[in-house]
């Protein structure tokens, strides 16, 4: 018998890890069916559940769940019992963290006074308790945006984006739009994105023009890709050819549909071509026809010696498949849906993931919106927050 509760338990472990792995394949994928997500996340509760019930499950960080322990606390008791304990938290492990945290504990009041001071204390923690929907209801403080205006240096990336994003004050976003500081200026045009801010076009191309980091330029054209406005097509198109990396994290937020030329004219570049044909799928759920890359001709009858295995969707394909998307209703598409850019969630519902929410964030409530569009959410607190405010 007690062998028999040994290799249960042993396979509950394993079990654990597969969809921690798949968990994780899922978000890096930024979107997917939000029904897949709830059936793998309502499975690893279940066995994470079942490990606790008879030991601590224990993170290769040192942060141990006890279902039963943290079903008893808030989350403010839950951060002060974990910042006495010191722990120095596993990036790969915040989202689990947060998926079993929002699940457990008790709702609390989360000042931004206490999210300051884990700033300064606790980054890491700060940064779990960002997971929470609670941690981004009050509106920052006209002195605690002087401070980080002043003192950037101080604030940790994910401070700044709560503070900027959630911001109120016009004259201290229109300050924080011309800033020096990358991560006060972006989290300020998520802020302009989500509240259909006007002035914000203008200060987009400064800004543009102003920050050379590839990294950074590819965050402020995902931001013009939602926006929607045609003339960012052919600068991402320019960027995209010099920076093939980036092809993903820039036009998977190109959802107008004429931005699909975009994506058509990187198929046709041997460096560009993959990852744009992962774009199109994303955008269109169209599968193109495959064609082989490249043929070794015979020279003297130019004929082709032997077919090249390595293939590549055919432009001509995608050519057709635009025409056809154009003919169809609305403006935007994405995952093969064609949609209202003024109600996305009408017809997007069936997604998740962190593209589908900052597409989906712009109904949401200003501060629910930045929570969205800041990282992937565990569906609970999505579903939670979207059924609540659309």
């Amino acid at each position: 018998m007690m062998f028999d509760a040994v290799n249960r338990l042993s396979q509950h472990s394993k079990r654990v890890a597969a969809l921690i792995t798949q968990r994780t394949q899922l978000h890096a994928k930024q979107v997917y069916r939000s029904e897949r997500m709830t059936t793998l996340e309502a499975h690893l509760v279940h066995h994470l559940y079942t490990l606790t019930t008879h030991a601590a499950f224990e993170f290769t960080s040192g942060v141990k769940f006890d279902f039963k322990h943290m079903a008893e606390q808030n989350w403010l008791t839950f951060i002060n019992e974990v910042k006495s304990q010191n722990v120095a938290f596993d990036d790969a492990e915040l989202p689990l963290l947060a998926l079993c945290a929002n699940r457990l504990l008790h709702p609390a009041e989360i000042s931004l006074e206490l999210l300051h001071e884990l700033n300064e204390t606790a980054p890491k923690l700060l940064e779990l308790t960002l997971y929470n929907p609670d941690a981004w209801l009050q509106m920052p403080s006209t002195s605690l945006i002087n401070l980080a205006l002043s003192q950037p240096q101080a604030l940790s990336q994910a401070f700044k984006f709560r503070l900027f994003s959630t911001l109120a004050c016009s004259t201290q976003l229109s300050e924080a739009l011309q800033n020096n500081d990358f991560d006060i200026v972006y989290g300020a045009f998520v802020n302009c994105y989500l509240t259909k801010n006007s002035a914000m076009e203008t200060a987009l191309f400064s800004a543009f023009s102003r920050f050379n980091k590839p990294e950074h330029k590819a965050k402020l054209l995902a931001i013009a890709g939602l926006i929607g406005e045609p003339k960012w097509q052919e600068i991402a198109l320019a960027f995209c050819k010099a920076n093939p990396k980036f092809i993903e994290k820039v036009l998977n937020y190109f959802h107008k549909k004429s931005a699909l030329q975009v994506v058509i004219q990187l198929l046709e570049t041997a460096s560009t071509l993959e990852d744009a044909e992962r774009v199109w799928i994303n955008l269109t759920q169209k599968p193109l026809r495959q064609i082989p890359q490249m043929q070794l001709l015979d020279a003297s009858c130019n004929e082709p010696i032997a077919p090249c295995k390595a293939t590549r969707g055919a432009p001509d394909d995608a050519i057709y498949g635009f025409q056809y998307i154009m003919q169809q209703p609305h403006a935007h598409i994405w995952q093969g849906v064609n949609y209202s850019s003024e109600y996305p969630n009408a017809s997007l519902s069936l997604y998740a993931g962190l593209v589908t929410q900052r597409v989906i964030a712009k109904e949401l409530p200003l501060n629910l919106g930045a929570w969205a569009c800041w990282q992937s959410h565990d569906q609970h607190s999505w579903q939670k927050v979207v059924h609540a405010s659309c």
